[in-house]
């Protein structure tokens, strides 16, 4: 207090005066601005419905970013993957935690569709690699191919000096 007061700054009697004089002090300023980039960057990616929820509210919250709820259910909706986003937009939800909740159930259901196909897949990719397997192992025991063509047997008729009927 005695360095506020030496430097002719007032003194600090509330937790937000303090907080700036803080962010002032030791935060560069830089830092909001590449915060703001990152919220507007944000995508879901390879991130859970839940984790990128989680991120956007850790990015606004540090960047003090606060906004409308249409502004947020709009942001949260243009970070989603196209696939998620399709399903959710057709769906009715009330406010921003219903549509978050709503994006987890659609989220859950893609991945359980899709891990029911790649095991589908998976096992007929099995099937085929051992059905490739038998048919390699016949090959190997066949004789070589003959030509049963029509003119081939006139061709042998012929050598044989054997007329049609």
């Amino acid at each position: 207090m005695r360095d506020r007061s030496l430097h002719h700054n007032p003194t600090i009697a509330y937790w937000n005066d303090l907080k700036s004089a803080l962010r002032r002090g030791h935060i560069p300023s830089y830092y909001n601005r590449q915060l703001m980039d990152k919220v507007h960057r944000l995508n879901k990616k390879n991130m859970s419905v839940k984790e990128y929820r989680q991120k956007i509210k850790l990015y606004m919250m540090r960047a003090g970013i606060r906004e409308d709820e249409s502004v947020s259910v709009a942001r949260f909706l243009s970070g989603l993957s196209l696939e998620i986003r399709d399903i959710v937009e057709l769906l009715p939800y009330r406010d921003f935690h219903d549509l978050v909740q709503i994006c987890i159930k659609v989220e859950q259901q893609i991945l359980r569709k899709g891990s029911s196909r790649s095991s589908y897949s998976n096992s007929y990719r099995k099937q085929d690699f051992e059905r490739e397997g038998k048919i390699d192992e016949r090959k190997t025991n066949r004789k070589p191919f003959q030509d049963h063509s029509p003119r081939k047997f006139e061709k042998k008729r012929s050598e044989c000096h054997l007329q049609p009927h």
